[in-house]
């Protein structure tokens, strides 16, 4: 990424935290900030952007650049403030709270996605992915 893109996401006010050894980081960013959804429609730009770097990472690893890569899963949590609203994105076993007068309000804002959970297990299989335990 060079600074004129993060010129750009700095005026967005695109604020992204990704983990998944830091592959697709750059990726993921400015596929959100380019999108044509973005910003007019925030919740369908964030999932264009996961659904685009997840295809190019599988391509990477179907293609063998991406050497060993292990069945652990992903996990990805990203914050996009528009204007005055903040949307919430989790992947995998991320999670993002919301804490109010010094903690003494906790509000969860995402959902766990952790194969264990009956529910998440089933959207899994679904999709034609596997579960490994």
């Amino acid at each position: 990424m060079d600074m004129e893109d993060l010129n750009v996401l700095t005026s967005l006010d695109i604020i992204c935290i990704i983990m998944y050894k830091n592959i697709f980081l750059d990726s993921l960013i400015l596929k959100i900030a380019k999108s044509k959804y973005f910003p007019s429609n925030p919740q369908e730009a964030l999932r264009e952007g996961f659904e685009e770097v997840e295809k190019a990472f599988t391509q990477e690893v179907l293609s063998g650049s991406i050497e060993s890569p292990d069945k652990s899963g992903s996990c990805a949590l990203v914050m996009l403030f528009v204007d005055d609203t903040c949307y919430v994105c989790n992947l995998g076993d991320s999670r993002a709270v919301l804490s109010q007068s010094s903690g003494s309000s906790i509000f969860p804002l995402t959902r766990d996605h952790k194969p264990c959970d009956k529910q998440e297990q089933k959207r899994i299989l679904e999709a034609g992915g596997k579960v490994y335990q």
